[in-house]
């Protein structure tokens, strides 16, 4: 016979009984009669095909054929239990998204032109933010620490098989100045008018994807680790360049973003597990068909 099958009443009995050495304690122990024990006992052993107790006047005694089905038992009853619990967090925590809290650039991009809208249309999936550090961002997601994540380093997709990358955005990059710069009226700047001046680009590793981008600009690139938009500001405001991506100028009035020649892309990334909630799923989809309709107002 198939163990589903069997009856979860008859299993228990069992048990009790097999931890107990006595029908009569066992029976206590569930607030049965005794009668209604041995009956549901006899029931199990025909139903399995061969007994389960020695029974004698001295008590009774688990046969070889009991013991192992009782190991068998317990042990299935342990992984049924964890199954159980799995699903119940799951159903507990399925609609609810941990995103990634890294910097105000994050905040202004990711969330703040698509985390409204997605909370209009989907008011029953909860959002808490997370802060994680960037450089930390792979392990958090791997961890369960965040579901999602914004992803601006230099880790390749193929050696995180547990991990799904989304590309979901290509940035075109510019250098960024204050306006009284020499730069500042200039429409574009060649890679070769860079040579030899500090310039500062955002990093989250040392081995950042951006500084392999600019390798033909011989310029003497600062890194600058988790950078904000206010490290951007302060740059700028006490003289220098800083390449960013060209699609924050508008939060920098008074700074000027010049497009280089030729152009350079950075590509992003939206992170989470591979193996997710449902909220998830709705959550990338609704991110990148935002991306998609933004691409197709540019």
């Amino acid at each position: 016979m198939d163990f589903m099958d069997l009856h979860m009443h008859q299993l228990r009995s069992f048990l009790a009984a097999a931890d107990s050495k006595s029908f009569s304690a066992a029976s206590e122990k569930l607030f049965i009669s005794h009668t209604a024990l041995i009956q549901q006992i006899n029931a199990l052993e025909a139903d399995l095909g061969f007994s389960l107790f020695d029974r004698s006047t001295r008590g009774i005694s688990l046969t070889e054929n009991g013991k192992l089905f009782r190991t068998e038992l317990l042990k299935h009853s342990s992984q049924l239990n964890a199954l159980l619990q799995k699903c119940r967090d799951r159903s507990l925590t399925g609609n609810k998204i941990r995103l990634a809290n890294m910097s105000d650039i994050h905040q202004f991009y990711f969330l703040l032109d698509f985390y409204n809208s997605f909370r209009r249309s989907n008011p029953g999936i909860a959002i808490e933010f997370v802060p994680v550090e960037p450089r930390n961002i792979i392990e958090a997601c791997r961890d369960a620490t965040v579901d999602i994540s914004a992803y601006f380093g230099g880790e390749k997709p193929s050696d995180h098989r547990d991990i799904t990358f989304y590309p979901f955005t290509s940035s075109r990059m510019a250098v960024f100045s204050d306006c009284r710069h020499p730069f500042a009226d200039r429409e574009f700047l060649n890679h070769d008018e860079l040579e030899g001046l500090p310039v500062h680009i955002a990093s989250i590793v040392e081995d950042t994807p951006l500084k392999h981008q600019l390798s033909d600009i011989k310029a003497d690139f600062r890194l600058v680790s988790n950078a904000t938009m206010q490290d951007v500001y302060k740059v700028c405001k006490n003289g220098g360049l800083f390449i960013y991506p060209d699609w924050v100028k508008n939060h920098f009035p008074d700074l000027r973003a010049i497009p280089l020649s030729p152009s350079v892309e950075s590509i992003y990334y939206m992170i989470c597990r591979s193996e997710h909630t449902p909220a998830v799923d709705i959550f990338m989809a609704a991110y990148r068909d935002y991306v998609f309709k933004t691409m197709l107002k540019t």
